[in-house]
């Protein structure tokens, strides 16, 4: 897609978000009842997942959805944080995209929003489907998915985070978003195409908010019965952080075993809304994606009940997907190719017989689906979280290089180096055999493989490389006077990393 097709595609969603509701029956177009719906689970961990082989019936639920689909068993977050990894889902791009490039020399602390925003040039994978005439909405569960940070885009409802007063029911988790979604389909005419995306924060809410049941419906793990220290920091290494704990001293298999009730708690309850969109009328043609936006760990990398590290516990996560009945594809099956949650916009768009932008960086998993090909990718790249550095995976592979003396804030550097002045630590490097070491953390030893170590290190290096100027690119503000290298810009665009250089937006 080049740039007048961009202007011109750009422009219908902006039309048709102020139009459509009164002109959807006469566009002609997204007229045949089809839903797209994309459910997004924050702090949800591959490995505790029942198809994913973990040994407590967490999920028995989501299991059933995966017999009518497929599961994605080698899909890895592009961050393990909030705000990157819900971008790089709504944009199918890098999350680096979105980062502000802040003049530190400017001081004072930094905010969210000044550290974050979406350009409005980023593909939007909401936008796409508006302008097919979708109707689009989003139901929201945290208060950092919101229009401030530029989440909103292609949306022509958007829910944001709402929390219930002292006197009224909770109005958060997955039941509340999924009963606005339900409420906004029930005023949808029945053969209006959708898109919906929902966003549960249940399991973050796990250690703040007791639940006599759940928290103890299973037995927590005999052999993990030793107590976590409790830190006085908000953030902290091999120890529980303050903002996380609970108010009690649990054990480690107490800690998980709490979490898989919430796990269970929260598979009920999309089984529920699953129920009443078959009630609807909207199960058979409607196409489910289940991701997880990052991971949670329990000491495997340092961090206890916490997420942020570029490792498989935090960006290993699950990617269900169970296709509407009419595109035929093969269900109840496992797909190990190689999967980014940055291809999970460009997959739901091919499947739905959208065109995908062209500078979306994501790579659509329809072929592996449809059996055309085993895999569409060969590298993963993430970024992000407590430290500076970048994680590259391949098909069996997890590679980290990462600078342990940028944690933020200092007490996780404290807290990492065991003192109160820490030294400047270096570089490090980790290579994780997805294949032989069981464990997921990165505290294990490394394994020894040089040119596997020196090839993922390549890759990432070159691809983020790529991003850091596409970020400047694309966050440059117009009084900028820092002049950008022309001729890499140019091979940018040719490698559609980014939209054509002389694109004008209409205002």
């Amino acid at each position: 897609m080049r740039k007048d097709q961009f202007s011109l595609r750009l422009l219908q969603a902006l039309v048709l978000g102020l139009l459509v509701t009164a002109c959807a029956g006469d566009t002609g177009r997204g007229r045949g009842g089809k839903g797209v719906l994309l459910i997004v689970i924050d702090e949800l961990r591959a490995d505790h997942v029942s198809a994913y082989g973990h040994s407590r019936a967490t999920t028995p639920n989501l299991d059933g959805l995966v017999s009518e689909g497929v599961w994605f068993s080698n899909a890895f977050s592009a961050a393990p944080d909030t705000i990157p990894s819900h971008a790089s889902i709504l944009t199918g791009s890098d999350p680096r995209l979105a980062q502000r490039i802040i003049d530190k020399s400017s001081g004072g602390v930094g905010s969210l929003m000044r550290d974050w925003f979406i350009p409005e040039k980023v593909p939007r994978v909401a936008r796409e489907f508006l302008i097919e005439g979708y109707r689009t909405a989003a139901f929201v569960d945290h208060p950092w998915i919101s229009p401030v940070y530029g989440f909103s885009a292609g949306f022509e409802t958007f829910r944001g985070f709402r929390e219930g007063g002292v006197d009224t029911p909770p109005d958060f988790g997955i039941k509340a978003v999924g009963g606005r979604l339900t409420r906004w389909l029930s005023e949808l005419p029945n053969d209006q195409d959708w898109f919906a995306y929902l966003t549960a924060g249940d399991l973050e809410r796990t250690w703040s908010i007791p639940d006599p049941h759940w928290d103890t419906y299973f037995k927590p793990d005999p052999a993990k019965d030793q107590l976590p220290p409790i830190s006085s920091e908000d953030r902290s290494f091999y120890s529980v952080a303050r903002s996380r704990w609970p108010g009690m001293l649990l054990s480690y298999g107490e800690y998980e075993a709490r979490y898989d009730g919430a796990l269970l708690k929260l598979d009920a309850e999309l089984h529920q809304l699953f129920a009443r969109l078959e009630a609807m009328g909207r199960w058979e043609e409607t196409t489910i994606c289940v991701v997880g936006s990052y991971g949670l760990g329990f000491g495997e990398s340092g961090l206890i009940i916490d997420h942020g590290t570029l490792s498989d516990v935090d960006l290993h996560v699950p990617m269900l997907l169970r296709p509407a009945k009419a595109l035929g594809l093969q269900v109840g099956r496992e797909i190990d190719s190689l999967t980014s949650l940055l291809d999970v916009g460009p997959t739901l768009l091919g499947l739905s017989d959208i065109e995908i932008p062209s500078w979306m960086h994501g790579v659509s998993q329809e072929p592996v689906l449809r059996g055309e090909t085993e895999s569409v990718r060969d590298f993963v790249f993430s970024s992000g979280g407590i430290q500076r550095g970048f994680a590259v995976r391949d098909h069996r592979y997890s590679f980290q290089e990462y600078e342990p003396s940028s944690l933020r804030p200092t007490s996780l550097l404290r807290s990492w180096a065991g003192a109160s002045n820490p030294p400047f630590l270096g570089v490090q490097q980790h290579l994780r055999d997805r294949q032989t070491q069981a464990d997921p953390g990165y505290l294990e030893p490394s394994v020894v493989a040089p040119e596997v170590g020196v090839t993922l290190r390549n890759a990432g290096e070159s691809w983020f490389q790529s991003m850091d100027l596409a970020q400047k690119h694309l966050q440059r503000e117009p009084w900028s006077e820092e002049e950008l290298d022309l001729d890499a810009l140019q091979d940018l665009e040719r490698r559609a990393l980014i939209p054509p250089l002389d694109l004008d937006l209409p205002e």
